[in-house]
């Protein structure tokens, strides 16, 4: 999840302010394609996170 937040972040950054403009005028860079890719990633690691949540909390409860 850390690695796709820095990706997103990174590829925001380099897109600033002009992330909306570049959309609208069909300029799609790489740093766009970066922030897609941070973006799924962190987004596909959530079941991961949640299932681990959920065994430390249920191993809690269980002491």
């Amino acid at each position: 999840m850390f690695i796709g937040l820095i990706l997103f972040a990174t590829g925001f950054a380099e897109a600033g302010e002009a992330f909306v403009e570049d959309i609208v005028d069909l300029r799609v860079g790489a740093h766009h394609g970066v922030m897609l890719f941070g973006f799924v990633h962190a987004f596909k690691s959530l079941p991961a996170i949640i299932l681990g949540i959920e065994l430390f909390l249920h191993g809690a409860k269980e002491k």
